[in-house]
């Protein structure tokens, strides 16, 4: 039995081939680009931009490129044949990791050599291949975490190669796909460490596949980017597809949350929160046209309402003290004061790290798990709703925008409004108007974000409820990292519920107390009865929705883990016994060294 979570892995280790038991998508499957495709262990000498030019390949493939690369990798001066900026790290050949038929340190760590009629495109940096060829972990695990760094960064910079090369058109779809598959292998890579099985996993000849196809297909696009670049005799125009620029920074976001996770060893917790960041940037980056300008728009929208709300509260202000009303500016102040404080919670619940709208839109919706568990894909259909869902509120909401504006606009006078001639009254006037034309554009644009995240909110955490609870084979450690991104949207759902209820009540003319009361002088500070209610509430949704599926999970995963040792505690008496009996022919005990040996190990 394998070491790990004993009596876990045929319940827990996904099938790969089919998706595994997790439910997760398998690998990738090789990437299609304009290069041909390689046989064997041997890649190819040329990239597809020549026959993309229409010229013929002008790098031919030589016979002693096989002689060298042997050279490199088995000779005496393998150490010396690296580049002196790769780190000085011994390397390992492939063939010394357990089960692991081809290395990414085999993806041809030799660039093509120039010949006379092209020239050689110089560097001033390790290419991809030789910084995978300069690692040499100890151990298989070191080897995984520190290839997906190397294929990150590779992901990270080509975006800015391909807008300078004029490939941006050409290899979008290409990057896309690449950028997805490294989220598949970042997936399965965490999953194995949260079962103590990377050293395992890292060797497997799937993971292995996986990796080496994605290394490949990176270096291709490289290739051609690179030869792009040494063409200057004809050099493509710098034409990107829509919204490149919006992609690239969506997948560089959550790189820069993953990147830091990477450590060795790993922390499963850190990275578990990580990989939920790099699959929901990455699914928003992968979203349609009109998904991305829709969202965009919506959170453009409140930016734009509250920098009106802010200017039109400044020009108020200056109205005010213009005619010298000292109490009607302190007012101004306090009201500018909660403008911004709510600019600012809206920002933040857009733009957090790891629990906010853009990661649970592009984790949920977008993403090729469609979940924001790591455990398990979610629904296709209820994706496919969501998706419905929020394209419907968002052009609702926008044209909810430009009516609320119209309509304040128009009940304000329109243009004869503005026809004064003093001063202090022109600027009340003007602030007063767009003041109360951000006032309900914001309103409108934040309900509309509400209304698409709030299915989001409530679907997201029944799904933590089951990531905390089940998965029995993770470490605790593992199981941790959902803690704070469901406390982050649970604590988020409450606040929007309360704002609502204090909203309706609002509306509908109903009294009702503050949550706290304090009085100018007086160190006594009230608790209302609201307030009472909202603070059992956020107990009740902690210990339901956080606090007992955790303990439950925990519980769990101690059952099974004193369940295997106890197995292992028979195994191991038993074959003690067994090799402690005398023999039957003679009555004399196995004093052998071997057989002693035995016994001890």
């Amino acid at each position: 039995m394998e070491p790990g979570w004993p009596g876990t892995q045929k319940r827990n280790t996904p099938d790969l081939r089919q998706g595994g038991a997790y439910g997760i998508p398998a690998y990738p499957k090789p990437l299609q680009s304009t290069t041909p495709q390689p046989t064997g262990d041997r890649m190819p000498e040329v990239s597809g931009l020549p026959q993309l030019f229409g010229h013929p390949p002008t790098v031919p493939a030589l016979p002693e490129l096989d002689e060298l690369r042997a050279m490199r990798s088995t000779g005496p001066h393998a150490a010396q044949a690296r580049p002196l900026t790769a780190p000085p790290i011994r390397s390992r050949p492939a063939s010394s990791l357990p089960g692991s038929p081809e290395s990414i340190a085999g993806v041809v760590a030799d660039a093509p050599p120039a010949t006379g009629t092209t020239p050689a495109v110089a560097r001033s940096t390790p290419t991809l291949t030789q910084q995978l060829a300069a690692i040499a972990p100890p151990d298989v695990a070191r080897q995984a975490i520190e290839e997906l760094g190397i294929l990150g960064r590779e992901l990270d910079s080509l975006p800015d190669a391909l807008a300078q090369s004029g490939l941006a058109k050409v290899h979008h779809q290409s990057y896309r796909r690449a950028s997805i598959a490294y989220l598949s292998l970042a997936q399965h890579a965490w999953i194995a460490l949260a079962e103590e099985r990377l050293e395992q996993r890292g060797a497997e000849p799937e993971y292995r596949n996986a990796a080496v196809e994605l290394a490949r297909n990176l270096r291709t696009i490289r290739q051609d980017c690179d030869t792009a670049l040494a063409n200057s005799a004809l050099p493509l125009p710098q034409r990107k597809p829509l919204f490149w620029s919006r992609r690239a920074s969506y997948f560089r976001a959550g790189w820069q949350r993953w990147q830091p996770a990477l450590s060795v060893p790993g922390n499963p917790t850190t990275m578990g929160r990580a990989l939920l960041s790099l699959r929901g940037f990455t699914g928003l980056a992968a979203a349609s046209g009109f998904e991305l300008w829709l969202h965009d728009t919506l959170v453009l929208a409140v930016h734009v309402m509250g920098v009106l709300t802010a200017l039109g509260l400044l020009t108020l202000m200056a109205a005010l003290v213009m005619a010298g009303n000292g109490a009607s500016v302190i007012t101004a102040v306090g009201v500018l004061a909660i403008v911004m404080l709510a600019w600012a919670a809206s920002t933040l619940l857009i733009s957090a790290p790891q629990v906010s709208l853009r990661v649970l839109l592009g984790a949920s919706l977008f993403s090729p798990q469609r979940t924001v568990r790591h455990a398990r894909t979610g629904s296709g259909f209820l994706a496919g709703l969501l998706r419905a869902w929020h394209g419907f509120a968002g052009i609702t909401g926008l044209l909810g925008v430009g009516y609320a504006i119209g309509s304040v606009v128009y009940q304000k006078g329109g243009l004869d409004a503005f026809r004064a001639q003093a001063a202090p009254d022109l600027l009340d006037r003007v602030g007063g108007l767009v003041t109360t034309a951000g006032i309900a554009g914001a309103l409108v644009a934040l309900l509309t974000l509400a209304l698409v995240a709030l299915p989001l909110a409530l679907i997201s955490l029944f799904r933590y409820i089951a990531e905390l609870g089940g998965s029995v084979g993770w470490v605790p450690a593992a199981r941790r990292y959902a803690l704070g991104p469901a406390f982050g949207v649970l604590l988020a759902s409450l606040a929007a519920g309360l704002v609502g209820v204090d909203a309706l009540a609002i509306g509908s003319g109903l009294t009702h107390p503050p949550l706290l009361e304090a009085h100018v002088g007086s160190p006594d500070l009230t608790l209302s009865w609201r307030a009472v209610a909202f603070l059992a509430t956020a107990l009740v949704g902690w210990l339901a929705f956080i606090g007992i599926p955790f303990r439950i999970g925990m519980m769990r995963w101690q059952a099974i883990w004193l369940r295997t040792l106890d197995t292992h505690r028979a195994e191991v008496g038993s074959h003690m016994r067994r090799l402690s009996l005398a023999d039957p022919s003679t009555g004399t005990q196995d004093t052998s060294a071997d057989n002693l040996r035995a016994m001890e190990y």
